[in-house]
């Protein structure tokens, strides 16, 4: 049988018609659809996240009485009334520490809407503490995700219980399936606090502490790691009943940290110096170590000295016993 060429043209028209209609079908949010169709770079859906922080870690509210020791750490942090700020980026699926986000915003809210492409993806959200709504944080550099910076080495800040952060990289992919994602973002610190053993004789008039070993400076958002260590790196105690408290970024895995103490009388005197108080410290943890402070003087450059533990005017082990608990 023969058809007329106006007749196949009408045919065709028809196909393509019936295509287009089961692709927009096969998009619809009323009926479930084979998800193939609709992972179109120029399709966007809106996802809410919801955000959590984990600060159990930190019992900000608790720090200035410990019945077993007797701690009290400055509050003045507290007058600032800081509050935490997400940061959050979301990248390609499978991409490296140099990709640039797709999306990238700032918030207060726990709860957020994105209007993301439809498709697989990944989200990384980053907490800390604000003082402002200018939109800058006030302990970290958070404009390289590759590398959230410290923001001041020569200022270092201590002492100071909101000098903290918290993470959460979720890969997801966004579809009208997923309305509703969750992150829970987890610390990235750990938490010491050095409790003297010993009193002092004479009136304390000020206590410098150093890393000599150096101390974590950055992290990678991407992976939790590690990035960079400052040296040369101290600062001025500002607590009280002869503590030092920092909070530091820790690795997942235990690490040893290296304390150096030197405490001054009113007159400026050098009356004791600890070269290195060694302590255990791991992410979300919180590492309460007990030692001599006041009465161990070391020598600045300790010689060979056989039979004392670091040399100098220390030559007593038992002076040097430190014990410490790690509690999550």
């Amino acid at each position: 049988m023969n058809v007329s060429p106006k007749y196949n043209h009408i045919c065709r028209q028809g196909l393509l018609l019936m295509l287009f209609g089961s692709l927009l079908v096969s998009c619809s949010k009323d009926i479930e659809p084979d998800e193939d169709y609709c992972l179109r770079e120029d399709n966007r859906d809106l996802v809410c996240l919801n955000l959590a922080v984990q600060k159990s870690m930190f019992t900000y509210k608790n720090l200035d009485i410990d019945d077993e020791n007797n701690v009290t750490i400055s509050r003045s942090a507290e007058k600032e009334e800081p509050h935490i700020r997400y940061y959050i980026n979301v990248y390609p699926a499978d991409c490296d520490e140099k990709a640039k986000p797709i999306y990238s915003t700032t918030t207060t809210e726990p709860q957020i809407t994105l209007s993301l492409p439809i498709g697989k993806c990944r989200v990384i959200a980053w907490a800390d503490y604000v003082t402002n709504d200018d939109g800058f944080s006030k302990y970290f550099h958070t404009d390289d995700f590759s590398d959230m910076l410290l923001i001041d080495k020569y200022d270092y800040t201590a002492n100071d219980p909101y000098k903290s952060c918290f993470l959460c990289s979720k890969d997801v992919t966004v579809s009208y399936k997923t309305p509703l994602i969750d992150m829970k973002l987890m610390p990235l610190m750990g938490q010491y606090r050095i409790v003297a053993s010993d009193q002092p004789d004479y009136e304390v008039g000020k206590i410098l502490v150093s890393y000599p070993s150096g101390v974590a400076a950055s992290v990678n958002a991407f992976t939790g790691n590690i990035c960079h260590v400052w040296q040369d790196v101290s600062f001025k105690s500002e607590c009280d009943s002869y503590v030092v408290f920092d909070n530091i970024l820790a690795e997942k895995a235990e690490s040893e940290i290296h304390l150096a103490i030197k405490v001054f009388d009113e007159d400026g005197r050098l009356r004791a110096y600890r070269r290195s108080i060694k302590f255990p410290i791991v992410r979300q943890g919180v590492t309460t170590a007990t030692t001599n402070v006041f009465t161990l003087l070391e020598d600045e450059n300790p010689g060979d000295n056989p039979g004392t533990e670091g040399g100098g005017q220390a030559g007593i082990n038992d002076k040097y016993d430190t014990t410490y608990i790690i509690t999550f």
